[in-house]
């Protein structure tokens, strides 16, 4: 605590931006005597272990693309179990794959030390949960008579894929189980949401891409985002692995594109707030360290400017030679800013109130 500022490590580059080291670097260091010559090769092999399981590179893309064919094959089982004589091939089918992809990712996690084939073989077989209880309710004779999915049944259906997802991080702890979980907690917030509203609300609909969307199912839609952003920064901050990155892409896309809709339908005042409110998760992105802020926030603030330059300038000639100057001007800030990154990420660290900085979450190696 230095000046009430909180002290603490801030990052000098961009959000998680790591520290490459090389064989090269290790054997400078010991010809400069910094360390042992004969430490040079267990050195590299150690910080080598250390690398992040899930580091993008050639195994580790071959494994996700794997598991990317093994999600479009379960897509097209979902299209299969909406006819009925398939239903009944389609629930044994998915059983084996849950069976076979849980036993493989559980004898690779813990047998072969294989941690992303293991973790997403066991991810896997989270994802065809939706699919194998929607199964089972196809076999219900009363699915066919009902058309849709009722709200029960939709709860039920995130229900064990929430259950399902916290089973198996709590079995193993690889970040991308949290990818159905979230996306099973959003869909079951909207479900819960729609079934409140929907029903009862009698105020006038907004219409946004083809669907009618109530003010309060908006509003408890940005709620919920906020809840969620506010869940992925404890989670940040609680674990080394990177388990909050699905919390935040819900969290924020869900509170920001509802925010979005109501700034619209409110008038001029609430646009300018929504634009300052999008300046502020562009500078948010620094301490938090996520890029879905700066990305949102960036897409927010250029809408409002386009927006404002729209309605100011009338003639087509006008507001092209308009856009034109605040395109080359918005990209004359890049320039300098890009120049100037260190500072103004230090500067907004500096003016973080202490009570706040003690419970943003640590820098990500």
């Amino acid at each position: 605590m230095e000046n009430g500022r909180y002290n603490r490590p801030r990052p000098a580059t961009s959000s998680r931006a790591r520290l490459r080291i090389r064989p090269a670097d290790l054997e400078a260091a010991a010809d400069r005597k910094l360390i042992d010559p004969s430490s040079v090769s267990s050195l590299w092999q150690f910080l080598s272990e250390q690398k992040a399981p899930t580091a993008f590179n050639l195994p580790n893309l071959a494994a996700y693309i794997g598991g990317g064919f093994i999600v479009l094959a379960a897509l097209w089982f979902l299209i299969m179990v909406g006819m009925k004589d398939q239903a009944p091939a389609v629930t044994a089918t998915t059983v084996i794959l849950i069976i076979a992809f849980s036993g493989a990712g559980a004898y690779l996690w813990f047998a072969q030390n294989a941690r992303v084939a293991g973790g997403l073989f066991v991810t896997l077989a989270v994802v065809l949960i939706p699919l194998l209880v929607l199964a089972i309710m196809t076999l219900d004779d009363t699915f066919d008579a009902e058309g849709t999915l009722s709200t029960q049944r939709e709860l039920i259906i995130e229900g064990a894929t929430i259950a399902a997802a916290l089973l198996a991080i709590w079995l193993v702890r690889f970040p991308m189980i949290t990818a159905p979980l979230f996306t099973a907690l959003w869909w079951m917030s909207l479900t819960i949401i729609n079934s409140i509203f929907a029903q009862h609300d009698q105020s006038a609909p907004i219409h946004i891409g083809g669907f009618d969307l109530h003010i309060r199912i908006l509003h408890a839609t940005a709620i919920f985002g906020g809840f969620m952003t506010a869940l992925a920064v404890i989670i940040d901050r609680r674990t080394n692995e990177d388990f909050a990155f699905w919390a935040y892409l819900f969290g924020v896309t869900s509170g920001w594109m509802a925010l979005t809709s109501l700034a619209n339908e409110a008038g001029e005042p609430a646009l300018f707030g929504y634009f300052v409110l999008n300046v502020i998760f562009m500078i948010a992105s620094v301490p938090l360290q996520r890029l879905i802020f700066l990305i949102l926030g960036g897409i927010g603030a250029s809408g409002y400017l386009f927006y404002v330059t729209f309605q100011v300038f009338h003639t087509p000639e006008e507001f092209l030679l308009c856009m034109v100057v605040l395109g080359a001007a918005l990209i004359a800030l890049g320039v300098v800013l890009s120049k100037h990154q260190a500072e103004i990420e230090n500067f907004i660290w500096n003016h973080i109130p202490a009570i706040v900085a003690r419970h943003l979450p640590v820098n990500r190696r």
